[in-house]
């Protein structure tokens, strides 16, 4: 079988990540990486091995034998690199969410369709053991009717004020809750209908960050199933053990499912600080559900499938947090679709 040649649009950590995984799949080959920044372009291609390096991401996208490619951006510059990838015929692995806004989702969704792409947004979490438990377990009816969830996903400070140098681009629902609101909506199988949110903004603002500290939302999806989504990016980083703290919760009317990240984790007492051992790595190899869902979009490729988590459901993710910030803005509740 013809090996799948792959290149990565963005140099960064993540983008690495990618270029790490695709290495250690069989029957794919990293031929080529593209960033703006030389110096975070040359390191990357070092370590991964890549033989094509561009600054210039249209010239990579011109080269015939690529058949796709990752793009690791920050999530407000999605529309451009999807565009261009996909008006050259390459197939596209985008990290989530699909993008900052509807109007550029939609552009988005539109030129993947009539170039006939495959496209895969990276909601990674879906190839998680215990998400994956808790959607079987809805499947075989073992909570009974699904009523209700109650999902946070909550950042360090650290995230918002130096890890991301765009963070007033976004927000913690749009970062953060788009991973829970693709969950939910993958347990249940079910559309949003109504969004209700509120949102505060101090801490950030403060610091010269102009988004959102906390974020609530009520979303209401067919049948009168509910979910309430919270994100922030205000945890204090030098008192929490990790960038993230995450929880998931599906009520049903025999049963109630509970994923609490922190939990699976290894934890460390040591001399510098309690903190959660790094995980996902076995052996020296990504073994976690990164790997999986990379794996998977290759998979995809391969057997010439849908991928799950495509531009449609990444329409409908941005869609819902769109809502959820016209909703602060207006204090009102939004009927979904929006109009």
């Amino acid at each position: 079988m013809k090996d799948i040649v792959v290149g990565i649009i963005g140099a960064g950590n993540i983008g690495v990540v990618h270029g790490r995984i695709y290495n250690d799949l069989n029957n794919v080959r990293l031929k080529a990486i593209a960033d703006i920044n030389p110096e975070a372009l040359q390191a990357a291609a070092k370590e991964l091995g890549a033989a094509d390096t561009y600054t210039d991401y249209r010239k990579m996208l011109a080269d015939p034998e690529i058949d796709a490619v990752s793009i690791v951006t920050p999530d407000f510059m999605h529309r451009e690199f999807v565009a261009a990838a996909a008006e050259a015929g390459k197939h596209i692995l985008v990290e989530k969410p699909l993008a900052t806004t509807l109007s550029d989702a939609k552009a988005m969704a539109g030129v993947v369709k009539k170039n006939n792409v495959k496209l895969m947004v990276n909601y990674n979490a879906r190839w998680k053991s215990s998400y994956w438990g808790v959607k079987k377990a809805i499947a075989e009816g073992k909570i009974g009717k699904v009523v209700s969830a109650n999902a946070r996903k909550d950042d360090t400070i650290f995230v918002a004020t130096q890890l991301l140098k765009w963070a007033d681009k976004s927000s913690p629902a749009m970062f953060l809750s788009t991973h829970d609101i693709d969950a939910v909506k993958w347990f249940i199988d079910k559309k949003a209908v109504e969004v209700y949110a509120t949102g505060q903004k101090e801490v950030l603002s403060a610091k010269g960050v102009d988004t959102y500290d906390v974020i609530q939302a009520i979303v209401t999806f067919e049948d009168g199933f509910t979910a309430t989504f919270q994100s922030s990016w205000i945890y204090p980083s030098k008192g929490f053990p990790s960038l993230v703290d995450s929880f998931i919760q599906v009520i049903g009317s025999e049963g109630t499912l509970i994923v609490d990240r922190n939990r699976q984790d290894v934890e460390m007492c040591l001399a510098d600080g309690y903190k959660y051992m790094p995980k996902g790595e076995v052996f020296g190899k990504n073994r976690a559900e990164f790997r999986l869902a990379i794996e998977y979009f290759i998979d995809c490729i391969v057997e010439d499938k849908q991928p799950i988590s495509d531009v449609e459901n990444g329409c409908e993710i941005v869609e819902i947090v769109e809502a959820i910030h016209k909703s602060i803005e207006t204090g009102k509740a939004v009927k979904l679709p929006l109009v």
